[in-house]
């Protein structure tokens, strides 16, 4: 059995690195450059659907052409056909540290000049732009017909109540919006209270504004990416294996577990996150999962022997979480996972079947080696595999801690090898 795992093990290592070129494969799509003199040239642009702005980006005139790599300083802009346009500028950002930690050591407001590729949300009267920093801090850019692009600020400060420091959150950007640029339309004053510093609450805002400000001009409305569900049903094998660790129990530190094969079946919940071209998922299952290993101790010294058979049956429920890693492509998708699992035994038992001898008695011994073992265990799970249209293929290793938590005497390691195929119905 051994032996088995070790081919399957190389097997999925050796699709993973014959599929490595498939992993870098790049996204050419439809688009086109603004130059530093303000041509337009069409072609074709590699499409990472960046999460953060990027700095530069490969570019091919058309799809035999070699790649041409352009930095922000070589152009003033670029866009897809019917996909995200980023605007160069140079805008005051303000780079105040947004966690608590930071602001205690640095409660400062910090602004700093930089040059940025600012991806456009709203294209009308009033522009909306957003830039997502290199410590992923939002920030959101306003612009009035062709004026200044001004950051529409909200800043994370401390401050002190009785010597404590305390958080608070200072939503500066809402009176830039009352008084600056929407100081003429107070009807919208209740619905600027509301507006949350999201890309989806600003849109909105921004839109109805500029029905307001001039309908005759034409506006370009950006569709907020949204996370995608899909739903699955999972099948397999586990094989478990456990390894002991105690002073009293010697039987058990002694016993060679075999690896024995178990049915698992459940439903899947994959959440994928917008943007950089969908690679980032967060994977939940609830599976039942039945456990059944055996293993054989044989114990001799000098005025005693035992031998015998340890028997572990379980039954549970397993909620696994964890977020996985895909390379996507159109004919195969391998991915890897990483996460925790948290699984609960509905049944749980575990006997020994011995027989010992001593100089003197010879006797027989069945019965439960734990009368009330635990019923939670917590675990970590790592594995890889490939999807395939519908369907993926799944190998996962899963280290746990078995279900005897109450002994504290007893230290067990338990590790699951899961062999799984998910069928997708979305």
């Amino acid at each position: 059995m051994q032996k088995t795992f070790t081919y399957l093990l190389w097997a999925t290592f050796l699709l993973l690195v014959t599929n490595f070129n498939t992993f870098a494969q790049k996204n050419f799509t439809p688009g086109y450059l603004i130059s530093s003199s303000q041509d337009t040239i069409a072609g074709l642009i590699d499409n990472k659907e960046w999460d953060r702005n990027p700095s530069y980006i490969d570019f091919k005139s058309n799809s035999e052409s070699t790649i041409q790599h352009y930095t922000i300083q070589q152009l003033n802009g670029f866009g897809f056909v019917n996909g995200d346009v980023y605007r160069k500028a140079v805008v005051k950002i303000d780079k105040t540290p947004v966690r608590f930690e930071e602001l205690l050591n640095n409660s400062k407001p910090t602004i700093v000049s930089d040059t940025v590729f600012l991806l456009e949300q709203v294209k009308g009267s009033l522009s909306l732009y957003h830039l997502l920093d290199e410590k992923d801090k939002s920030h959101f850019f306003i612009q009035k017909d062709e004026g200044l692009i001004d950051e529409l600020i909200q800043r994370n400060f401390v401050f002190y109540k009785n010597s404590q420091p305390l958080f608070g959150t200072s939503e500066q950007y809402k009176d830039q919006l009352k008084y600056s640029y929407l100081h003429d339309f107070s009807d919208l004053y209740s619905q600027i209270t509301k507006t949350s510093y999201t890309k989806a609450a600003l849109t909105s805002l921004i839109q109805k504004a500029n029905t307001r400000l001039n309908p005759e001009i034409t506006k370009t409305i950006k569709i907020i990416s949204k996370h995608e569900s899909k739903f699955g049903l999972v099948v397999g094998v586990n094989l478990t294996h456990y390894q002991f660790i105690s002073e009293g129990y010697e039987y058990l530190t002694k016993t060679h577990f075999t690896w024995q094969k178990n049915p698992m079946i459940g439903f899947s919940h994959q959440i994928i996150l917008p943007r950089n071209r969908k690679k980032y998922a967060i994977y939940n299952e609830l599976a039942w999962k039945r456990n059944f290993t055996q293993g054989q101790f044989d114990i001799k010294d000098a005025t005693y022997s035992s031998t015998g058979i340890i028997t572990i049956k379980a039954n549970y429920l397993g909620l696994t979480s964890m977020l996985r890693y895909s390379w996507m492509n159109q004919k195969c998708q391998p991915f890897m996972n990483v996460g925790l699992a948290g699984n609960y035994a509905t049944s749980v038992t575990t006997r020994v079947q011995a027989s010992e001898q001593d100089r003197t008695n010879e006797q027989t011994t069945d019965k439960f080696i734990l009368e009330h073992p635990g019923k939670f265990e917590g675990g970590i799970v790592v594995g890889g595999g490939v999807k395939v249209k519908q369907t993926t293929a799944e190998i996962r290793l899963e280290k746990g801690t078995g279900y005897l938590n109450p002994y504290t005497e007893i230290g067990a390691r338990k590790t699951m090898l899961a062999f799984l195929v998910t069928y997708y119905f979305n």
